[in-house]
This record gives structure tokens, sequence and C-alpha cells, in this order.
């Protein structure tokens, strides 16, 4: 088990550790760090599983911001959409 954040407002933000699921098959996206893309350097096979019973190390992906501050300020939240 890996742990990840909870969020008590909901709000996702800059270092929180996330497990995404999928809705439409009940998968959760995993990457295959075995397994590496070839022909592209640090690239990794990713899928969505149904078997993962809950958080581990190959499901639970890290968010970071691309640039600290953007047209919202100079704040962690992750905005998308």
């Amino acid at each position: 088990m890996v742990p990840w954040t909870f969020s008590p407002d909901g709000l996702l933000r800059s270092g929180d550790s996330i497990l995404i699921r999928n809705k439409k098959n009940n998968g959760y996206l995993a990457a295959d760090i075995g397994s590496r893309q070839p022909g592209v350097d640090e690239s990794y096979l990713i899928n969505s599983s149904k078997t993962i019973q809950g958080p581990s190390a190959r499901a639970v992906f890290v968010l970071y911001k691309v640039e600290s501050a953007d047209v919202f300020g100079n704040d962690s939240i992750i905005r998308f959409g």
C-alpha cells in the first residue's frame, strides 16, 4: 500500500498523490514500469487495471504544476478543463 492524498476541500494541488479510476470500465490507471515504450527514452506503458485492490506503487501518481505561476496566480491548485 502506498499513501495518497486526502483533500478535505476536494481540490487537487501540486504535490498531491492520487489514484485515478476509469468510471466507464471501473479500472484504475496503472503504469507498467517494467516495460519501457520502444523507441522513446524514459517512457513507460500504462493501462487500466480492474485487479488493483488499492493504492500501489504502480497506480499512485503525483501531480506537479509545470509552472509555479499561471493566470490564476502563484498557488498550488491544479485547474483543468
